[in-house]
């Protein structure tokens, strides 16, 4: 169901957290080499590069140090059918033979591949646009160093990069642990931040997996380690210290292990009989609580709700089913705004800091809620009279993409001749020849919906899939259909036909049916749009025009912020400017600098 972080970031621990940090022996050790500083951005390759070689330097066994990289590599492969990305990887690792500045760099490269592993392949940016700088290799072979010295004075790895099988539930279904030594569990962070109650339950929550895993090494654990190459500091734990109710609660309540004592045995916490139920079930329905929280049924106003009423909301207006519900932890109460229609939901701390409230994202107010409440329909209508005819014709594209649909011969000849074929393996595997498969037309009721297009819309982007999509520029109003192989790397095709018929073929006679209805009402809207999608004029071409650049991505990422006012009349965000430059008018290129600037803040 949720990963180790998943779980131990969305779960609301007690006071001071399950292992206190008064618990911990904080150590600091001193080799006179400084880290320097380097860009955000390569900070997270930064810290896999070092995991990824300490291991590869402890075990001299690249594929296994690279493992995640390497499947990474190869599901872009299996996506675009090709080999490419699997014989890059594989000449890089040949490379990759010590803590030298070639090897460095090529382990730098290696890892950027985890991001489609990890998230998508659509997240993936093409290793040849990053450059690891001196400053970022030298960083690396530091921290590798005092990850290899501090190994070598707790006793030597005996275990790296493992997975917990044998120890999942139903609930927490995945995570890998990084070092074992023969009585000390290691989780490795390359950070600034400090020591926190969510790396100390982590780090108990991947022992008492492994207790229970395959991995027989867990037996001998003593204690528990955080260590942190960047700040060249370690944080241990006996697990001795740690009290029996903790280890007890974290795995009944948060891993979701049954316990065998029915009266709480806090010392029997070891032992475990399966999984339990009612824990799964209780997440799954703190997941999906719905109360009865109506915007409508209130007048204007300044209202208290409660965050199961603000969440349901949310969750209804983003039919975002699949996102766990954040914790809430510092929220007091829920202020609920609403005036002339326009409506905005603040957070009030136990400390009384609001911060404006944007799904699970908080944003610090600047003004009280008087001021928001006095200023909300002001502030929105001014963005709405600056986006309203752009956002019209947005939606509309929605709706027209999300009228096509895949041609009942295409289905019959690809999805549904497959669903047969495997179905007809699964009776031989059985050994059973009785059972009949569905017929198209049931087969097409359960799983026809996965070959139609999806329409969503997210900031200045329609997406077709994953994979496609329609970008509608605000600034002079075309539409742009392009086939995204990364972020970073887009194919751009001349018309939304030409796309359909190259990228989604199964939709081709559904758009040209639309297209030769002539449906106009795109160009309804003045001066907003240079070409319908389903112009008559446009012929099929194959070619396409390679764009590297990532800008519509940063402009429809702001546009975004603004969106909900137009389709929910819900202020998720705030920015001054709006209503300051509102006697003079406002441009799109200011509102979108504004941003920017908020952005960077």
């Amino acid at each position: 169901m949720v990963s180790v972080t998943m779980r131990v970031n969305n779960f609301s621990q007690p006071f001071g957290g399950f292992v206190p940090a008064d618990l911990f022996e904080i150590r600091g050790y001193v080799d006179h080499n400084d880290i320097m500083d380097i860009p955000s951005a390569a900070k997270s390759v930064q810290g896999l590069a070092v995991d990824y070689m300490s291991r590869f330097m402890l075990t001299k066994d690249k594929e296994a140090a690279f493992d995640i990289s390497i499947k990474g590599a190869k599901i872009i492969d299996k996506t675009y059918e090709n080999n490419n990305e699997t014989r890059i990887i594989e000449s890089m690792l040949k490379n990759v033979k010590g803590l030298d500045d070639v090897s460095i760099f090529n382990a730098c490269r290696i890892v950027c591949y985890d991001v489609a592993m990890r998230m998508g392949v659509s997240y993936f940016r093409p290793i040849e646009e990053f450059l690891p700088s001196k400053e970022l290799i030298n960083n690396i072979r530091i921290m590798v160093n005092r990850c290899l010295t501090f190994f070598s004075k707790v006793g030597g790895v005996i275990l790296s990069g493992f997975t917990f099988e044998g120890g999942y539930t139903k609930l927490v279904s995945s995570g890998d642990g990084d070092y074992l030594t023969k009585d000390t569990l290691i989780d490795l962070k390359v950070t600034n931040k400090s020591l926190s109650t969510k790396w100390s339950l982590q780090v108990l929550v991947y022992y008492l997996l492994g207790l229970h895993s395959i991995h027989r090494e867990f037996d001998r654990i003593e204690k528990l380690c955080i260590f942190n190459p960047l700040k060249n500091m370690s944080y241990t734990v006996k697990l001795s210290e740690i009290d029996n109710k903790s280890k007890y609660y974290v795995s009944n309540q948060v891993i979701g292990y049954k316990m065998k004592e029915k009266k709480p045995d806090y010392s029997n916490w070891r032992e475990i009989d399966g999984e339990d139920v009612s824990v799964f079930s209780r997440f799954i329905r703190d997941n999906s609580v719905r109360t009865s929280f109506d915007v409508n049924v209130y007048k204007d106003g300044i209202y208290d709700i409660t965050t199961d009423d603000y969440w349901s909301y949310a969750k209804k207006i983003n039919n975002n089913n699949n996102k766990l519900r954040p914790v809430f932890k510092t929220t007091k109460s829920v202020k609920f705004i609403k005036h002339n229609g326009f409506i905005m939901f603040v957070s009030e701390s136990y400390k009384g800091v609001l911060n404006i409230l944007s799904g699970g994202s908080l944003k610090k107010c600047t003004h009280s809620l008087e001021y928001y409440y006095d200023n909300i329909e002001k502030y929105a209508k001014t963005v709405l009279a600056l986006f309203s005819e752009y956002w019209k014709v947005l939606f509309e594209i929605s709706k027209q993409i999300s009228s096509l649909s895949p041609s009942e011969e295409y289905l019959r000849k690809n999805a549904y001749s497959k669903y047969l074929e495997s179905y007809e393996k699964m009776l031989k595997r059985l050994n059973s020849g009785t059972r009949k498969p569905l017929g198209f037309d049931e087969w097409y009721k359960l799983f026809g919906h996965r070959s139609s297009p999806e329409g969503t819309v997210h900031g200045s982007i329609v997406d077709i899939d994953e994979t496609n999509h329609i970008y509608l520029n605000p600034y002079d109003g075309k539409i742009v259909p392009y086939s995204a192989v990364s972020m970073y790397d887009k194919n751009v095709y001349r018309n939304v036909v030409s796309l359909i018929s190259k990228e989604r073929p199964e939709l081709l006679s559904s758009f040209q049916s639309r297209k030769n209805d002539k449906d106009d009402s795109l160009s309804l809207v003045p001066n907003t749009v240079s070409n319908m999608i389903f112009n008559p004029n446009d012929d099929i071409s194959t070619e396409t025009i390679k764009v590297y650049e990532k800008d519509m991505y940063d402009v429809s990422k702001k546009l975004l912020m603004l969106q909900s006012i137009y389709t929910d009349k819900l202020v998720k965000a705030w920015f001054d400017d709006i209503l300051e430059k509102h006697s003079d008018g406002i441009t799109i290129d200011r509102l979108l600098e504004v941003i920017d600037v908020y952005e960077q803040e």
